[in-house]
């Protein structure tokens, strides 16, 4: 509730099988408070889209933190809490969802 009262939208942390980054547009990590671009990586992370080859190499990168693994470009703004959750701060390409579909 106080979430609500502050106007604050935590996502809160990674489950187990997976692990979040925020990033800078060089993909360099950034500090706690400061705002970036959310990446997913680990066992739950998709091979990329079906039939979108181009798609699936601007949002599928190499893990510069992994090797072996890669990283997922979710387009969302978050900013790392001290706490180690998540705060979601809108998104950085301006789509939004109607219905489950990104437009």
């Amino acid at each position: 509730a106080s979430d609500i009262v502050s106007n604050i939208s935590n996502i809160g942390t990674a489950i187990p099988t997976l692990r979040c980054y925020v990033l800078d547009d060089n993909q360099q990590l950034l500090p706690v408070g400061v705002s970036g671009e959310l990446y997913v990586g680990g066992d739950g992370v998709s091979r990329g889209y079906l039939n979108r080859d181009e798609l699936t190499s601007a949002r599928f990168i190499p893990n510069p933190f992994k090797s072996g693994d890669r990283l997922y470009r979710s387009g969302d703004e978050v900013r790392l809490l001290s706490n180690g959750e998540l705060e979601y701060l809108g998104r950085k390409d301006f789509q939004v969802k109607i219905r489950g579909y990104r437009i």
